[in-house]
């Protein structure tokens, strides 16, 4: 082994299993962790894991971004993302269960998503650029989510590389646009918010008598769908942190309240 392998084998060495808890996986270390990365040309996982029970992989080539997975609601997350890039195609893709059923078990425990845009690049149904779109959106959003969490602990995984062609990311890019969104959420006094959560009305006595007649019945019927605050976002064409906004009066005031909700059942 030449010393150029054997550093980057001990650095490897020092960074598996190393763990961060009691603080949050913040902007500054997911920065300084993915440069570290790319020099190292890590191929394989890292797996993250939140107190409270919460987890995400990212799955690395060379040291770049090839895809995310993971969090609270990963496959609204999926369908969300297939509707806004993939539109013209949503009801043929969504119909396609028999692409999963032809996938192997690994596949399937190592991250079916990925695996099927690749498939659908491969056979000509979307294009790379589509494909692009869906994994930068996805890998955004689940580093906003990690940024957001509480006592993140993490391990690297080191393996043979998921990358099959669609596309490396530049990790640093990732947490640049994480940042700039994070600081946005700041500034609008919503960072103990989830877009992962869902709004529900729990005083409606009260929220009457302060809405007019009309308000009252638009939020008593978007409110009652147990949606997410990224899915209301989401089918009214709007931005997640925009949205929410409109609805911290009565957040703050206890008039309305987040809740969890379960995700939609796995397809793989």
């Amino acid at each position: 082994m030449n010393k150029k392998a054997s550093a980057k084998s001990t650095n490897l060495r020092a960074l598996k299993g190393q763990a961060l808890s009691g603080n949050k996986f913040d902007l500054p270390t997911q920065g300084e962790l993915f440069e570290t990365l790319k020099q190292l040309r890590f191929d394989g996982r890292v797996e993250l894991r939140e107190s409270k029970g919460d987890r995400w992989t990212i799955y690395l080539h060379l040291g770049r971004v090839v895809y995310a997975t993971g969090g609270t609601h990963p496959v609204k997350r999926w369908q969300r993302n297939i509707i806004t890039y993939l539109p013209e195609l949503t009801a043929q893709l969504a119909g396609e269960t028999s692409d999963l059923s032809h996938m192997t078990a690994e596949n399937c425990n190592r991250c079916w998503q990925y695996q099927l845009l690749y498939d659908w690049v491969k056979q000509g149904k979307i294009n790379r650029q589509q494909a692009t779109k869906i994994i930068w959106s996805t890998v955004v959003e689940v580093l906003f989510d990690i940024t957001q969490a509480g006592n993140i602990s993490y391990e690297l995984q080191p393996g043979e590389s998921s990358a099959q062609g669609i596309i490396l990311i530049d990790g640093t890019r990732i947490v640049a646009e994480v940042r700039r969104q994070w600081a946005s959420w700041q500034e609008a006094q919503a960072t103990d918010f989830s877009p992962n959560l869902a709004p529900v009305i729990r005083k409606p006595e009260e929220l009457q008598q302060s809405t007019s007649a009309n308000l009252f019945e638009m939020l008593n019927q978007m409110l009652s769908k147990e949606q997410t605050l990224r899915d209301l976002a989401f089918n009214m064409k709007r931005e997640t942190l925009s949205f929410t906004r409109s609805l911290l009066p009565y957040l703050q005031s206890g008039l309305v309240e987040l809740i969890n909700i379960p995700d939609l059942p796995n397809q793989c």
